[in-house]
């Protein structure tokens, strides 16, 4: 994507439905809302601006959070920023939701 012109990010940091479950469960839900994975950049600057807005509110709630790359989730820290994880559901037992976008039509 062009980083020098501007655009206009919108982003749901919190689907509803998508906590602890699969990737691809995640994607059948985003879908039926007609929403995509975010990707990690939006994801960060989101999350950022809107501690900055709302005196360090957390858009991702608390919880570690899906993005457009698999394998890799992030979270906010309120000390220190945002954090980027390797994530595999096969193994990791933290309870992960899916941030999502509005889906390329």
């Amino acid at each position: 994507r062009d980083c020098s012109r501007a655009r206009e990010v919108i982003l749901e940091g919190v689907v509803v439905r998508t906590r602890g479950e699969t990737r691809s469960n995640q994607a059948t839900v985003l879908q039926s809302r007609h929403l995509a994975f975010s990707d990690p950049r939006d994801q960060a600057l989101a999350v950022a601006l809107h501690a900055c807005r709302l005196d360090g509110a957390d858009l991702f709630q608390d919880c570690w959070v899906r993005g457009g790359i698999p394998g890799i989730v992030l979270r906010h820290n309120p000390r220190f920023g945002v954090f980027v994880h390797a994530y595999d559901d096969r193994c990791d037992a933290h309870a992960v939701v899916a941030s999502g976008s509005p889906a390329a039509v």
